[in-house]
């Protein structure tokens, strides 16, 4: 039996940092895992990964979540379902006032990262 220690590394606040985007390939290698994270209250917070996510490692897991679920979704629920089917991530809806959907969003991400034969 294989016991692999599940560690957060490093967070990135990128929000809106353009110069950011050639280097998030570098970024991501060696994660064992991702978590993308966009306001859906916010049509820019998700505007940005289509471009973002060009270029990047997919072969661990990820999980693509969109948080404040608690107030009006401005951003088109296709368009969402469109990029986590691409990047092949699991899609989660939280409210971090609320608290809903947090821990099952990142038990997900930790049993995905422990299952992982990569």
């Amino acid at each position: 039996l294989e016991f692999r220690r599940v560690l957060f590394r490093s967070v990135f606040y990128m929000l809106g940092q353009e110069r950011m985007h050639r280097i998030i390939p570098k970024m991501t290698s060696g994660f064992d895992g991702i978590a993308f994270l966009y306001d859906v209250s916010s049509k820019n917070s998700f505007d940005m990964f289509p471009g973002w996510c060009e270029g990047m490692n997919y072969e661990h897991p990820i999980i693509f979540i969109g948080n404040k679920s608690d107030l009006e979704e401005e951003v088109n629920q296709e368009e969402v379902n469109a990029l986590a089917h691409r990047i092949n991530a699991k899609l989660f809806f939280t409210s971090t006032k609320t608290g809903e959907n947090i821990d099952t969003a990142m038990n997900s991400l930790i049993n995905d990262i422990i299952n992982d034969p990569n």
